[in-house]
């Protein structure tokens, strides 16, 4: 069996689409206000956590439903953020937010919030608590505001290599996934990078989560990682070379909107992958693979010819061109399409990296006639 944990009251509370009360209404009626603002605060600590290098400030943060008041405090200090319920502290600044509209300010379903109506009390003692008080209180702003959001930006921010470094993916990843950036998808990321430490890595996921505000992000490494995990995302541990429990991972946590391998880039393991995560994912989905240059390093089982050799994973995607033109084929009208064929509908490839659209491939060929 895979370990992880169910999403639960968070897939709950993505799903709302800002509809009426009564939706939110009906959460908070099965699982408590109580249970919901524990969520809400827990997300809000994820988004503004890795920002905060600046002096200490403690925000007390009052969010009210109906006539009851919940008081949590969000601690800022050596660039770490720890929530807790409030006690009897005195706090730098006090944000308060309705129940219903920090919901619909985290996980907008379309366009973006209200910018106004930002409803704090700052304590300002001196200059230096006037800088300090002030960043935390943006950052709070920023993190209930869905804002255009540059993905270049957000890989900088969160330390991700898929922009600089050796790669400028980030483009791609926009101008492919920008459509589903406000819909509740479900994203599947191979490798999650960090090697054997529980606490490192997942700055790929906490990217895709901040990108994907409603979003649930799973991440997949050989090692465990739960130090990464935050409110939308978790992790799961096995490995990518062994297709039975890829195929398990997908019936468990799937289906996905997005799968991305980033694993071990060792050309069996893509193959092995995509086979058996393929299927997992939805219609009007993309699986994408990225540092296809492994496909010419013998390192990784690739062929340093220039050409998409026989066994690698460059050879295996551009055979996937084949499957997309199925119906051009000369039996094409004596021959019973693949799942696979009748599944991909488009494919982009770019340096290092491919793209392969998954929808109906229902398109006709030309008639039989005309071929000759």
């Amino acid at each position: 069996m895979i370990e992880f944990n169910p999403w639960g009251l968070v897939e709950e509370l993505v799903h709302v689409d800002g509809g009426p009360r009564s939706t939110l209404g009906k959460i908070v009626g099965t699982h408590g206000a109580d249970a919901v603002v524990a969520v809400l605060v827990a997300e809000l600590r994820a988004r503004v956590d890795h920002h905060a290098a600046f002096g200490r400030v403690t925000l007390l943060a009052e969010i009210s439903c109906d006539t009851t008041v919940f008081r949590h405090v969000l601690e800022f200090e050596a660039g770490r953020v720890v929530a807790r319920p409030a006690g009897s502290e005195s706090p730098d600044v006090v944000v308060r937010f309705a129940l219903d509209d920090l919901v619909r300010r985290l996980y907008p379903a379309t366009g973006r919030p209200d910018r106004m109506g930002w409803d704090y009390e700052p304590t300002w003692t001196d200059e230096e608590s006037v800088a300090t008080v002030s960043r935390a209180s943006h950052l709070v702003r920023a993190a209930t505001t869905r804002g255009d959001g540059d993905l270049d930006e957000l890989a900088v921010r969160f330390g991700s290599d898929k922009y600089g470094h050796h790669h400028w993916y980030t483009q791609h990843y926009d101008a492919h996934l920008r459509p589903l950036r406000d819909q509740p998808v479900r994203v599947l990321e191979i490798g999650i990078g960090g090697y054997d430490d529980p606490r490192s890595g997942g700055e790929s996921l906490r990217m895709w989560e901040q990108y994907f505000r409603r979003g649930l992000i799973h991440g997949l490494d050989l090692h465990r990682k739960e130090g990464v995990e935050s409110t939308r995302i978790r992790t799961a541990v096995g490995d990518q070379g062994d297709p039975a429990f890829l195929a398990r991972l997908g019936a468990q946590l799937g289906p996905f909107d997005v799968i991305i391998d980033d694993g071990s880039h060792v050309n069996e393991h893509v193959i092995m992958s995509f086979e058996a995560l393929f299927p997992h994912l939805v219609n009007e989905g993309y699986y994408v693979v990225e540092d296809t240059q492994t496909a010419y390093w013998p390192a990784y089982g690739g062929v340093p010819e220039g050409s998409a050799a026989p066994g690698t994973s460059l050879a295996f995607l551009t055979g996937l061109t084949d499957a997309l033109n199925h119906r051009e084929y000369r039996d094409s009208a004596d021959r019973v399409p693949t799942s696979l064929e009748r599944s991909i509908a488009g494919i982009s490839f770019f340096h290092n990296m491919v793209f392969v659209k998954k929808a109906v491939n229902g398109e006709n060929g030309l008639p039989i006639w005309a071929r000759g």
